[in-house]
């Protein structure tokens, strides 16, 4: 999956890593492009509907979070404010390196194949200052904002083309 992205246009910091809390490596599923999977963070239900028999897997380099993205800022006064994050069942793994209050507003995938996860991932942002965001939904996802973050209202926009809307969330 990294050989292919590293070929690809997109103009980014492209890093060959996992992320862990410790560094070291982990042990990802080799097939399932858009789905291939942290072998001990995928949940029963996820593992039986995308990853059914057993399959090969590969060792990736690991880090913290807050390691990748300081390791890739270009400028030394910009820095994330939205985490969009859909790491297949490794998103409480995820948000436990790095300081989430960084970032004003967390999109995070609450998918249901563990229920129990996605339970400690919504109190893990709340006990840090965010909440839910009342006016926006993504499917099998939660919206966060941080405490400072104003939420006006959503703005559904139209478009032209046969494109699903777009909402728009004001601070």
């Amino acid at each position: 999956n990294f050989a292919r992205l590293e070929r690809s246009t997109r103009i980014a910091s492209k890093l060959h890593s996992a992320i862990c809390r410790d560094g070291g490596s982990v042990n990802m599923t080799v097939f399932g492009e858009a789905v291939s999977a942290q072998v001990d963070t995928m949940a029963d239900s996820f593992r039986k509907q995308w990853h059914p028999g057993t399959e090969p897997t590969v060792s990736v380099p690991c880090r913290p979070l807050s390691g990748l993205m300081a390791s890739t800022e270009r400028h030394p006064t910009l820095h994330a404010t939205f985490l969009s994050l859909d790491v297949e069942g490794a998103e409480e793994a995820v948000l436990k390196t790095v300081e989430l209050a960084s970032f004003k507003v967390i999109l995070v995938e609450m998918d249901g194949h563990d229920r129990q996860k996605d339970h400690r991932v919504h109190h893990r942002l709340m006990r840090t200052g965010f909440r839910r965001a009342a006016n926006l939904e993504v499917p099998n996802s939660g919206v966060y904002l941080r405490s400072d973050v104003r939420e006006l209202g959503a703005t559904v926009v139209r478009t032209a083309s046969a494109s699903p809307p777009v909402a728009t969330c004001s601070e």
